[in-house]
Formats: C-alpha cells, sequence, structure tokens
C-alpha cells in the first residue's frame, strides 16, 4: 500500500480494500434478504444484514484466531531456540570439548 501511494501520490479506496462483491451486488442480495425475511411475522432488518455479512465475519474471526495463536507461540518457539542453544554451550560444541567427550551427537551444525 506504501508503494502504492509513494508512486501515485496517493491512497484510493480501491488501493487499500478490494472487495468481491460490488455495491450493487450487495444490495441485491440484501433485497433479496429483506424480502424474504418480511414474510415472516416479525421482519427483523439485522437478520437480513446478518445473512448478507456472515461469511466475512466468520471469515475475520477465524483469520484473528490464527493470528492470536502466532503471537502466542513466537515467544514459545523463542524459548525453545534458546533452550537450545544454551543446552549445546553447556555441552561444549563451541568449544570442542564434546569432541573430546565423544558426545558430538549433542551438537548440532546444521549440517
Amino acid at each position: 500500500i506504501i508503494r502504492t501511494a509513494r508512486s501515485k501520490g496517493k491512497l484510493e479506496l480501491s488501493d487499500v480494500y478490494a472487495s468481491a462483491t460490488t455495491a450493487e451486488e450487495a444490495f441485491a442480495e440484501f433485497e433479496g434478504n429483506w424480502k424474504q425475511e418480511q414474510t415472516r411475522p416479525k421482519p427483523l432488518l439485522r437478520k437480513a444484514m446478518w445473512k448478507l455479512v456472515r461469511g466475512q465475519i466468520f471469515w475475520g474471526i477465524f483469520l484473528q484466531g490464527i493470528s492470536t495463536a502466532m503471537e502466542l507461540l513466537g515467544p514459545i518457539l523463542l524459548n525453545q531456540i534458546l533452550r537450545v542453544v544454551e543446552l549445546q554451550q553447556s555441552n561444549g560444541c563451541n568449544t570442542g570439548e564434546a569432541a573430546k567427550r565423544n558426545e558430538e551427537y549433542l551438537c548440532y551444525d546444521g549440517a
């Protein structure tokens, strides 16, 4: 988005959010939902709107859940990496002491 703004000199709505449906298509879908809702004894506008946006809301909740899980996993994975590094340092992998003790299998050299 920033590159687009820099090259164009300004941002437009089409640069920020691209919807899968146009406003006309969304209105036609809403209108059908509203006509269906009006056949009920007590039509509710929120039910017609809910039918229109529920897919986007569920998709957003799903992506937010993945984002939250990734935020939780970051520190956990960093902790595990630091434990491995500390273990290798305590086993003498960097100084060659592990080779003297015949414990090279505890050292990971990335190969």
